[in-house]
């Protein structure tokens, strides 16, 4: 019942101003923390001490004023000015008269807080102010040392999404690090940014974090992500929230993608290349039944099919293995990626990729707009199932092999 009046208050935001608050992204993607947050509060002198603090402050939380330090101060100097405010923010809590009636849960609050102040603008720093420099070809890194106390074990703990601190600092956190392991290398396709920025931050946080933080990005940022992959990750978010972030990204779900077409492919071949560089045609697999299997280095959910597609391929027979083929098809911008991750993965069955990715004549024609995407076509060479189910559900095998032994 809680849930859904906090879902109808969000609604009627969102109908009135058309897009989310920041606080309407908590409470629809992190209600358990939002109602967490509301207890504490509902104690008097927890308030107190909530309010007393935010009083004093003030001026160290206002982004504004923190935010218009980037430019005057290096890394050196801001992260010092950081160090010594929250010194005096630690000690104001320490000195504050620890009544009993103040429960743990308030000062945990409070004590997320201010560690997660410190970390949301330091990172900002770098941030923003490569952001500013357009002109760099890459973002700016701080020293190593003033990073490596970060604590990605606590950052999992689920009670520090009631510290809007930790909400803001998600985002930077994901950029700079992701960052990090890419060279620092600026991107110059937003699609592939939030990609990687998705992978990095289900990798990094739990399932309660990971919602928030990709419930918060895609309403800042899904009308800079191409369709195909901003499907991709909405099809991430829990059933409701998935419901109103595709309300709200609507236009950008929409959009229509440019169609590539690659002028060496034959008109009767699908134009795929394999690992040798080589035109991989689809005839040279006609008279089996193909297990069409679209993915990229970048999909997380197309990996996790991957053991599921490597035990149906097990459980062939040598006779069924003469009828029956599986075929995996990337569609990874760089070949070169695609080929590393491959060797890596030690897939079994046929590997093709696809000049053009997302905006390729083939994707196009089969209307594969979402990945992991899987397809069917019998002996002849026709396209009998164009949504196939899953290497995980089950009867997929029994499936084919129906297909592959009727007369």
């Amino acid at each position: 019942m809680k849930k859904l009046l906090l879902l109808l208050f969000i609604g009627f935001q969102f109908n009135l101003i058309g897009q989310f608050k920041t606080d309407s992204i908590f409470i629809l993607s992190a209600p358990k923390a939002f109602l967490e947050l509301q207890e504490i509060k509902k104690n008097p002198l927890n308030d107190s001490l909530l309010n007393q603090f935010s009083i004093k402050f003030q001026k160290e939380y206002d982004d504004s004023l923190q935010f218009g330090k980037i430019k005057e101060e290096n890394p050196d100097l801001y992260e010092m000015n950081l160090f010594a405010s929250r010194q005096k923010q630690n000690e104001f809590l320490k000195a504050f008269n620890k009544s009993t009636l103040v429960s743990a849960d308030c000062f945990r609050l409070v004590e997320n807080t201010i560690k997660y102040q410190y970390w949301y603008l330091l990172l900002a720093h770098p941030v923003r102010l490569s952001n500013l420099k357009t002109e760099q070809l890459k973002l700016i890194s701080l020293p190593e040392i003033m990073t490596q106390n970060l604590d990605f074990k606590k950052i999992n703990l689920q009670e520090n999404l009631q510290s809007e601190s930790f909400r803001k600092l998600l985002p930077f956190l994901v950029t700079y690090f992701n960052s990090k392991s890419n060279k620092f290398e600026k991107y110059k396709d937003l699609s592939k940014a939030a990609i990687d920025k998705f992978n990095y931050a289900d990798n990094t946080f739990s399932s309660e974090i990971m919602q928030f933080y990709l419930t918060d990005y895609l309403n800042q940022n899904c009308n800079q992500i191409s369709p195909s992959i901003l499907k991709i990750l909405i099809s991430n978010l829990e059933i409701d929230t998935r419901n109103l972030i595709s309300i709200k990204c609507n236009e950008a779900i929409n959009k229509k993608e440019e169609v590539i077409v690659d002028a060496k492919a034959k008109k009767d071949e699908w134009g795929l290349t394999n690992v040798d560089n080589l035109p991989l045609p689809m005839t040279s697999m006609k008279g089996k039944v193909i297990y069409v299997d679209f993915w990229a280095t970048w999909c997380g959910p197309c990996k996790r099919e991957f053991p599921f597609s490597m035990q149906m391929m097990d459980k062939l027979t040598e006779k069924d293995k003469k009828k029956i083929e599986f075929l995996f098809i990337s569609i990874d911008d760089d070949a070169e990626v695609w080929k590393t991750a491959l060797a890596k993965n030690k897939l079994g069955g046929k590997h093709g990729w696809i000049n053009g990715g997302w905006g390729s004549k083939l994707l196009s024609k089969f209307q594969v707009n979402s990945i992991p995407r899987y397809m069917i076509i019998d002996q002849k060479g026709n396209v009998i199932n164009p949504n196939a189910p899953r290497p995980s559900e089950e009867g997929t095998l029994d499936l084919l092999l129906k297909i592959a032994n009727e007369k």
